[in-house]
């Protein structure tokens, strides 16, 4: 950030800096649909907004909590428990909403501060590390305050160099989603090819009617023999075993070793820390090193469509204690336990 650059203090430039409330009767006075959103902080990640897990409010929810009504480009911003610090822009197709108390609404005043630029500022290693500091420096639960929050200072180039670094660093978001989508549409094939080979068993169809697998070389159709044979299951592939899960992985939570936020504050490096759905931190040593499924243990641990979230990861890295940390033996592939023939979620 350049010298030249005036810092100012953030609630001095601000339309509105607040959090909401849960609606009376908590969870269970949420709607399964309904005209008004409720974001959460499981909606609130550094690279975005996650709208897995989104609840739903009544209008005469919404009326009571009209104090905290999300306008498309507020900053969202996590202030308690293990999610505090993350941040992102509200998002126009996820509105009308509200925010519940572990959600603060920040709202830039827009012709001083650019609400995309304060959102890349506070998601700066910088900002991160001075926002986890403070809101691990309580007695208890990590928090921040309405009061701490004000007190942020922001770098304040001028409005149209501050539109220049949001534009580029926008685009640059941009391209990180499509290679996402990419992601997604080639997992979406393997996912097909998956349940062709293994549950549908094409292959091994196709050499008993005496053609050639489909989409398939001459080595890899080898692999499948050319016969079904009776199971507790049914029909499967001669000399294929049915085994308990059991039998082909490993469990190794009893490695895991959980780091609170001021922990982790204190101990920044280059090693991916996960949780229970989603990478939250890096950290300076590691527990694991190798290919892993990582699967929640509690939480909000499934898909907006209920499948699990599952994260497969490699290389050293930390798990807390809300992920079970899973691994193919005797000759299964870990990759195989990832490879479901039903859809699911992947961080």
């Amino acid at each position: 950030m350049s010298a030249e650059w005036s810092w100012i203090r953030l609630g001095d430039h601000c339309l509105k800096i607040g959090s909401g409330s849960t609606p009376t009767g908590g969870k269970d006075a949420y709607l399964e649909h309904g005209p008004f959103m409720l974001i959460r902080s499981q909606n609130i990640y550094n690279d975005g907004f996650k709208p897995g897990g989104l609840a739903f409010i009544s209008n005469e929810q919404a009326k009571k909590l009209d104090g905290v009504a999300v306008d498309a480009s507020d900053v969202l911003l996590n202030i308690t428990g293990d999610s505090v610090a993350r941040v992102c822009l509200a998002l126009p197709q996820y509105l009308p909403a509200r925010v519940n108390q572990h959600v603060a609404i920040i709202r830039p005043t827009p012709s001083n501060l650019d609400s995309r630029f304060v959102r890349y500022f506070l998601a700066s290693d910088y900002q991160q590390d001075l926002m986890l500091g403070l809101a691990g420096a309580g007695a208890t639960r990590s928090a921040l305050t309405k009061s701490m929050i004000e007190d942020f200072k922001v770098p304040c180039p001028p409005i149209e160099i501050q539109r220049g670094i949001a534009d580029t660093l926008s685009a640059l978001d941009d391209r990180i989603t499509l290679l996402r989508e990419t992601n997604v549409t080639l997992e979406a094939i393997a996912q097909a090819l998956f349940k062709s080979w293994f549950v549908d068993f094409d292959p091994v169809r196709a050499k008993m009617e005496g053609r050639i697998p489909e989409g398939m070389d001459e080595a890899t159709a080898a692999l499948f023999p050319d016969g079904l044979e009776e199971s507790e299951l049914g029909l499967v592939p001669q000399g294929w075993l049915n085994v308990s899960l059991r039998e082909v992985v490993s469990i190794h939570d009893s490695k895991r070793i959980p780091l609170s936020g001021q922990e982790r504050e204190k101990r920044k490096g280059p090693y991916p820390y996960y949780g229970a759905a989603a990478l939250m931190d890096t950290v300076d040593d590691y527990l694991f090193d190798g290919v892993y499924l990582l699967t929640g243990e509690d939480g909000s641990v499934a898909d907006a469509n209920g499948f699990p979230i599952m994260q497969y990861v490699w290389g050293k890295f930390w798990v807390n204690n809300h992920a079970h940390i899973l691994q193919g033996k005797d000759g299964v592939a870990t990759e195989m336990l990832w490879m479901p023939p039903c859809p699911r979620a992947r961080n």
